[in-house]
C-alpha cells in the first residue's frame, strides 16, 4: 500500500506528480487497475478491524485512518484518470517489460550450459591409447641335411605374403609380386642345395 501513501500535500497534487512507493520506488501510475484493487481490499479489512474497536480509538489508529483517507483518496483519482487505452498501454508496457527480462534470463542459461559442457570436457581424463600387441615369433631351427625339405617349406612360408595383406594389395600388382616371390625363393632354394650338399 505504500504506493498509495503520501502526506495530504501528495493527495492534491496531479496524476504527473503522483507519490511514489517508499521502499518500492513505485508510483501509483507504475500499478495496474487490479494491484490498486487488491490495495484497496486490504484498506477494507483495516478499516472494519479498526470499526470494531468499542473503547475508542487511540493514537494509533487515526494515523491508520489517516492513512486509510488518504490511499482511498489516490487510488479514486487515478482509477477516475484512468481509461481503458491506458490499462491496456500499461499493460503493454509491463509485457514489454517481462519479455526483456525473460530473454536475459534465457542467454544467461546458454551461457551457464556452454561453461557446464566447457567443465565437462575439462574434467573428463582423455582416452587411454592401449598400444599394439607384439607379434609372437617362433625361434626357427638350424637347417640339417635330413631336413632339406621342411627348411626349404619354411622359408616359403616365410617369403609368402600372408592373405590379408595380399587381399589388401591393388589388383594391378599382385601378379608382379608373386612372380618375384617365386624367383627370389628359387634362388634362395639353389642357394641352400648347394650349402647342404657340400661335405
Amino acid at each position: 500500500m505504500k504506493a498509495l501513501l503520501g502526506t495530504s500535500d501528495d493527495v492534491e497534487e496531479t496524476t504527473e506528480n503522483a507519490p511514489k512507493a517508499k521502499d518500492e520506488g513505485r508510483s501509483v501510475r507504475d500499478l495496474t487497475a487490479g494491484e490498486i484493487v487488491a490495495e484497496l481490499e486490504q484498506v477494507e479489512k483495516a478499516v472494519i478491524k479498526i470499526a470494531g474497536f468499542k473503547k475508542g480509538y487511540k493514537g494509533t489508529l487515526r494515523a491508520v485512518l489517516k492513512e486509510v483517507t488518504t490511499i482511498v483518496t489516490t487510488a479514486g483519482s487515478e482509477l477516475a484518470r484512468r481509461t481503458q487505452s491506458d490499462e491496456c498501454r500499461h499493460l503493454e508496457k509491463e509485457n514489454s517489460r517481462l519479455k526483456v527480462e525473460l530473454a536475459c534470463f534465457k542467454r544467461e542459461m546458454s551461457e551457464l550450459k556452454a561453461e557446464m559442457k566447457e567443465l565437462r570436457r575439462g574434467v573428463l581424463p582423455p582416452p587411454i591409447l592401449t598400444p599394439p600387441s607384439p607379434m609372437v615369433v617362433s625361434p626357427s631351427r638350424s637347417p640339417t641335411r635330413g631336413t632339406k625339405k621342411s627348411s626349404l617349406g619354411s622359408m616359403e612360408k616365410r617369403g609368402r605374403p600372408s592373405p590379408e595383406r595380399e587381399d589388401t594389395q591393388p589388383a594391378n600388382s599382385a601378379g608382379l609380386n608373386d612372380t618375384l616371390v617365386a624367383a627370389v625363393l628359387r634362388q634362395v632354394g639353389t642357394l641352400l642345395d648347394a650349402r647342404l650338399s657340400l661335405p
